[in-house]
């Protein structure tokens, strides 16, 4: 008799066990399932981070192209200004290099021609 009562505490061990079996694969399965769960929101958040920094970067490099043309462009239009000044003054100077060399060669003129020089000089 004491068989059988051994036996049946086993049993009863035994189906206790199986369903601590039973509970923890399914923790096991639902931590499973947590753990892909995890892993895809990480990777939708990845993905999230690297397509706005892509945006990001897109827009910043629009931005340095646009203000890089208008830094050209700014500096075509103070070069041709500045060239041009530089052609006058250059002109003017060589105008008055001119003039300069014509009264220092009226200096050195004698008297009568220097006066008649100076007459046709002042008609001007």
């Amino acid at each position: 008799m004491s068989l059988p009562l051994f036996q049946l505490k086993i049993h009863n061990t035994l189906d206790i066990l199986k369903r601590e079996l039973a509970e923890m694969s399914s923790l096991e399965a639902q931590e499973q399932q947590n753990l892909a769960e995890f892993k895809a929101t990480v990777e939708r958040e990845r993905q999230k981070i690297a397509s706005e920094f892509e945006e990001m970067h897109k827009f910043l490099d629009e931005q340095m192209q646009l203000f890089l043309s208008q830094l050209e462009q700014e500096e075509k239009a103070i070069t041709k200004k500045l060239e041009e000044s530089i052609a006058k003054l250059t002109e003017q100077s060589a105008s008055l290099t001119h003039v300069i060399t014509e009264k220092e060669e009226m200096c050195k003129q004698s008297s009568v021609h220097l006066l008649k020089d100076a007459k046709n000089f002042l008609n001007r």
